[in-house]
């Protein structure tokens, strides 16, 4: 009966070596696995035809249904994962995190009650159809080389029904503005796409003095403060 226990006890001592070899086993291989994995992610090269250089592949078609001609200006892709674009601001992920907030005049006067009653004659963001009736546009803030560049897009709507487009920026209102028309030459999908570069860091600053315009004003204009009747976007 005792040789009998002893065994029974051995077999059942051999089963969980047995078990725990297999456990130990599915460890090691699944560890393996996701190693692998990880160094394969880690090691992946960057696909240099995505995170170009140029500006108008950014300008994606992306057709929601049949009637609207949607565009998207897709952020990650032009600032090679680094910034997104929500609701009203970029957000920019560096060395520090910087937020640039967007803005709408129209006709001298915000257009809150247009987006209240859904009849909206202007808009801002990465969002575009170039030939629905609204004046659709972005500024997009980039780093390149250690310095913000800022990519402008404006739709065919805008290129239509805006009376003219100036581009205005500084570093610091305080002590110089620059102005400029809007260069109309380089379009894809129906977005025309400007360029400004300079020394920018008015949005690592607080407070903000700097910030750039694109529509119907000018340094005329800006530093008058009469702004009736006038309509653009900006970012400050």
């Amino acid at each position: 009966m005792k040789r009998r226990q002893q065994k029974t006890h051995k077999k059942m001592e051999n089963k969980l070596k047995l078990i725990i070899g297999i456990v130990a086993g599915i460890f090691i291989l699944a560890s393996a696995i996701l190693f692998i994995a990880l160094i394969e992610k880690n090691t992946r090269p960057i696909k240099e035809d995505y995170f170009t250089a140029e500006p108008e592949p950014w300008v994606e078609n992306t057709p929601y249904d049949n009637v609207s001609n949607n565009i998207k200006i897709n952020v990650p892709r032009a600032t090679r994962q680094k910034s997104i674009y929500e609701i009203n601001k970029q957000e920019y992920f560096d060395d520090q995190t910087a937020i640039l907030f967007s803005h709408v005049i129209y006709q001298g006067e915000s257009p809150e009650q247009q987006y209240m009653s859904g009849n909206i004659s202007i808009k801002i963001g990465p969002e575009m159809d170039p030939d629905d009736g609204i004046m659709e546009g972005f500024i997009l803030a980039k780093k390149e080389e250690e310095r913000f560049a800022f990519y402008l897009f404006v739709d065919q709507d805008w290129k239509d029904k805006m009376r003219y487009t100036n581009v205005l920026w500084s570093n610091n209102f305080d002590s110089g503005i620059t102005d400029r028309p809007f260069n109309f030459d380089k379009e894809t999908n129906g977005i025309y796409i400007d360029k400004v570069e300079g020394t920018f860091d008015w949005f690592q600053k607080s407070p903000r003095k700097g910030g750039i315009y694109l529509g119907e004003i000018s340094k005329t204009t800006y530093e008058s403060k009469n702004l009736s009747d006038t309509s653009f976007i900006y970012v400050r």
